[in-house]
């Protein structure tokens, strides 16, 4: 069985966490646009694959 591991928020200061923000605001865009990217990619390769099915005299 596995015991939940608390995480602690750890200080940061004032003045840096901003930046820290607009960092990981990036970062998440960034992997957002990816996983769109990837999304898109296998959506379509599910098409194809039902054309081909469809071709082939699936219903």
């Amino acid at each position: 069985q596995f015991r939940k591991i608390q995480r602690r928020p750890y200080p940061v200061p004032e003045n840096r966490s901003s930046e820290i923000e607009k960092k990981v605001r990036e970062l998440e865009e960034h992997n957002g646009s990816q996983a769109l990217r990837r999304l898109t990619r296998q959506t379509r390769a599910m098409d194809d694959r039902h054309r081909q099915w469809t071709a082939d005299g699936g219903q």
